[in-house]
């Protein structure tokens, strides 16, 4: 008997993998990579409405990071938060996508790819980007949740998370 399809098992494993477009060399990289390791969560049924970073690991799973309550006040002001999508995977390890996730209080569900770390340079194109809107879709329908707008770019993303 043949092993099964792991891109049949897991549609997240069709995209290619994403390295940091900073490396750990990088005083800023160096500062956050890997930070909210212990903080990151898992997207579930249980996640409250809110805005989040998300990454897709190598292994197709979804990790967060709540960006609520944590606008940067200080320093450089084109960046807006302190958490960083690097910081949400071990120091090195590429991605599969990663962007930003909005949920509201209705179930609703809004995503895009804007990750200057991941996606700056290798932006969802063409099938990765629809295998990345319709794995999101089911992950977030497992989940409850309704997919209304997903940008597979640095779109800014209407949806309101109240």
């Amino acid at each position: 008997m043949a092993a099964p399809d792991p891109s049949v098992v897991n549609p997240w494993l069709r995209l290619h993998l994403r390295y940091s477009a900073l490396t750990p060399t990088t005083m800023e990289e160096a500062a956050v990579a890997g930070q909210y390791l212990n903080e990151r969560v898992t997207l579930t049924e249980s996640v409250p409405p809110g805005r989040y970073l998300y990454v897709v690991d190598e292994q197709g799973a979804i990790w967060l990071g709540s960006i609520a309550g944590i606008i940067r006040t200080e320093g450089n002001p084109s960046l807006e938060w302190e958490i960083r999508h690097s910081s949400l995977v071990p120091v090195g390890e590429p991605v599969r996508a990663a962007g930003m996730l909005v949920l509201d209080h209705r179930g609703n569900a809004a995503v895009n790819s804007a990750s200057g770390h991941f996606m700056a340079y290798h932006p969802l194109l063409g099938i990765e980007a629809k295998s990345r809107r319709d794995s999101m879709k089911d992950e977030l329908a497992r989940c409850g949740f309704t997919l209304v707008e997903a940008h597979a770019s640095i779109q800014r993303i209407r949806l309101q998370p109240v």
